[in-house]
């Protein structure tokens, strides 16, 4: 997964608008995801999936608490594997398409109870070449 190196590399417009846990991994509103992965992806690192935050008080919890008393529920998405024929570059830039895509498929905001609708942070995973 990434690292503390990897992150350097990333313009800091993108950084400092993520929550950062303590393992140094970073997580995005969905506002400022888009612009994330792309930036990601840019320097050629894969995106492999991700998962939904409530970050509350520098606490995560990975299940999101339902709206209505419902069980909470862990959101998340995957990419598919690449393809023994796709170039590493254009790899990398169809796990943003497919991040993306997945993300506005999700209804997470309107499935979360309100008191956690404005601590919702997108984490998302991803490796160099050579940990693919």
């Amino acid at each position: 997964m990434h690292t503390d190196g990897f992150m350097k590399e990333l313009p800091r417009s993108v950084t400092s608008r993520a929550f950062r846990a303590s393992n140094g991994e970073y997580a995005w509103r969905r506002r400022d995801l888009p612009e994330a992965l792309r930036a990601i992806a840019s320097t050629c690192w894969a995106i492999l999936g991700g998962e939904v935050w409530v970050v509350r008080n520098n606490e995560i919890w990975a299940a999101i608490p339902e709206v209505g008393g419902g069980p909470s529920g862990v959101w998340g998405w995957e990419i598919q594997p690449r393809r023994p024929d796709e170039r590493r570059s254009d790899y990398c830039n169809r796990t943003v398409q497919e991040s993306l895509e997945s993300v506005d498929q999700m209804p997470v905001e309107a499935s979360a109870r309100l008191d956690v609708r404005d601590h919702l942070y997108f984490n998302v995973k991803y490796v160099r070449e050579d940990d693919a």
